[in-house]
């Protein structure tokens, strides 16, 4: 099983995992979003709120790809939701297709 993360977050990116990742502290657990799945590929998607971005953070070692989608606009970077993402693995095989959360 393939595991990435997937966020949008304002101060912070990164990944997250389920309450089973030792490394991650309960008060953060509560914060963490669902873990996903598509096909083979095991995600977790959000950092929304600063509590869910610090979470997300906490937990990102334990993912081995962190996607974030961000924008300059007028010198300002902007957050981008509902974004279409398509991996494929090096045979051209597609691995995961789905959006970012919105």
């Amino acid at each position: 099983m393939k595991r990435i993360l997937l966020s949008a977050v304002l101060a912070s990116a990164s990944t997250a995992v389920f309450s089973s990742v030792p490394d991650v502290p309960p008060a953060y657990r509560a914060y963490l979003p669902p873990e996903q799945h598509v096909g083979e590929v095991s995600y977790i998607a959000g950092g929304i709120s600063a509590q869910q971005a610090d979470a997300i953070k906490r937990a990102s070692q334990d993912y081995p790809l962190e996607l974030v989608f961000r924008q300059t606009v007028n010198g300002k970077e902007k957050d981008l939701y509902d974004v279409p993402l398509k991996i494929t693995d090096a045979g051209g095989k597609v691995v995961f297709d789905a959006h970012s959360p919105g």
